[in-house]
């Protein structure tokens, strides 16, 4: 799995920023509960805590994050990040569905609803994240930017989605 001290290392900084998230709740697992998909998630987040859960083909499978509510995304984040870190090589949905929780883009055409809510989930989401777990974040995308580079290219300056995300708003932390 963590093939480096490096890797150990930050995988630790994570697990240890975001040890004391509390369970969002059996019943505010969801965004939208009466959605199919999120009755199927929430069925296997149930009662699970996110160090259960880092299991590449899990991690794979739930890689739809918009159906979890926001206490939810905040509380199972590590799990993705630390799955990441030990599965680099199965983990490129899964990391880009995070990267659209912790950097929205609205390159792609939305409705403005649309945009809105997603701006509103981001705020709350970064206002509930702490300053060690904003830094374990930023920490963790400097990983994907050393080791997995060539993955995020993009045609928008500075040429790579991993390195607008930290000159935007994570490279302050």
């Amino acid at each position: 799995m963590r093939l480096s001290p490096l890797t150990q290392e930050l995988a630790k900084e994570i697990e240890d920023e975001f040890k004391d998230v509390p369970y969002p709740g059996d019943d505010a697992m969801l965004s939208s509960p009466s959605a199919p998909e999120g009755r199927r998630y929430r069925a296997d987040f149930l009662g699970r805590h996110w160090r259960e859960v880092i299991d590449p083909e899990f991690l794979q499978q739930h890689a739809t994050l918009r159906v979890l509510s926001v206490a939810a995304r905040r509380f199972y984040l590590p799990a993705f990040l630390i799955g990441a870190i030990d599965y680099p090589n199965e983990a490129r949905d899964w990391v880009d569905a995070w990267t659209e929780q912790l950097y929205p883009r609205f390159e792609i055409p939305c409705s403005t609803p649309v945009k809105e809510l997603v701006t509103r989930e981001w705020n709350q989401l970064t206002e509930a994240l702490t300053a060690g777990q904003k830094h374990a974040i930023r920490l963790f995308l400097d990983h994907l930017l050393a080791t997995q580079a060539d993955a995020w290219w993009e045609p928008e300056p500075p040429g790579n989605l991993i390195a607008r995300m930290i000159a935007n708003y994570w490279g302050q932390f």
